[in-house]
């Protein structure tokens, strides 16, 4: 699940409209839209901000995975 279909369903489970989250985050109303239709990728910061806005917190564990993926960043 990207970042912004992320916020979308912690807005709708939370029964707040985008302004209403805007107002709670000190955001414009555009700006949550931007991030909900993926026009902007939020930094975890604001995501989780975003999230405590809408009564919801992640968790900052490491989960593994069933195959890890190749390294992104081949050595120098």
């Amino acid at each position: 699940m990207r970042r912004g279909q992320l916020l979308r369903e912690a807005r709708r489970q939370a029964g707040l409209t985008q302004a209403e989250v805007a107002q709670r985050y000190g955001r414009q109303r555009s700006q949550i839209a931007r991030w909900e239709r993926g026009v902007v990728e939020p930094g975890f910061d604001t995501l989780w901000r975003v999230l405590r806005a809408c009564g919801f917190d992640i968790s900052e564990s490491l989960v593994a995975v069933a195959k890890p993926a190749p390294d992104p960043m081949p050595p120098c």
